[in-house]
């Protein structure tokens, strides 16, 4: 992974990259899901620790009928959906609806990693907002953003996601549609 994101960096290659946490690992395994998460972000750090040039996405495992963990996942305490309207929507729902085995904490983790520090702590997302950055809010624009990256990053290298005020307070704009002219 990490010569990979080498290469991409000399070539000055975006890097996309997905990680899948949630999996309902057997306990043969013996790996918890506290330790699947350091492993997850201190990849994440790590190809960060090249340079912030990347795409970065989370996901959580959703079984799927047919697939050899699907029984397992139902053991594990998933209800399966009954009706055609809850299979419409499997998939697209929150964490411990199709992941059952993982602690609540663990969805506002996925949430704020997803929706605020990853975009945030890659250079993609600050080159997405420049051309906003214009009219009589420009130096308001540019210093939120970047007040909310530093923060972002913060939170990231000390792998803080709890009280996440920073990010409620961003989602609140966004549903707002809160809008500089």
């Amino acid at each position: 992974l990490l010569n990979a994101k080498r290469l991409l960096k000399q070539n000055n290659i975006t890097a996309s990259l997905s990680f899948m946490v949630g999996l309902p690992i057997p306990e043969k395994m013996n790996i918890s899901i506290d330790e699947e998460f350091k492993i997850m972000l201190d990849n994440i750090k790590a190809v960060q620790s090249i340079d912030d040039n990347n795409n970065i996405k989370i996901f959580v495992y959703t079984p799927y009928p047919g697939t050899p963990l699907f029984s397992y996942s139902i053991e594990k305490g998933l209800k399966q959906p009954a009706t055609l309207e809850e299979w419409s929507t499997w998939g697209n729902t929150n964490v411990n609806e199709a992941a059952v085995w993982i602690p609540k904490k663990y969805e506002q983790i996925v949430d704020v990693l997803t929706w605020y520090v990853l975009p945030y702590t890659s250079i993609q997302f600050s080159k997405t907002w420049e051309h906003h950055y214009t009219g009589k809010y420009k130096f308001l624009k540019r210093n939120f953003h970047k007040t909310m990256r530093f923060l972002a990053k913060k939170r990231l290298q000390h792998n803080y996601f709890g009280c996440a005020i920073d990010y409620r307070m961003l989602i609140a704009l966004r549903r707002m549609k809160v809008r500089f002219h």
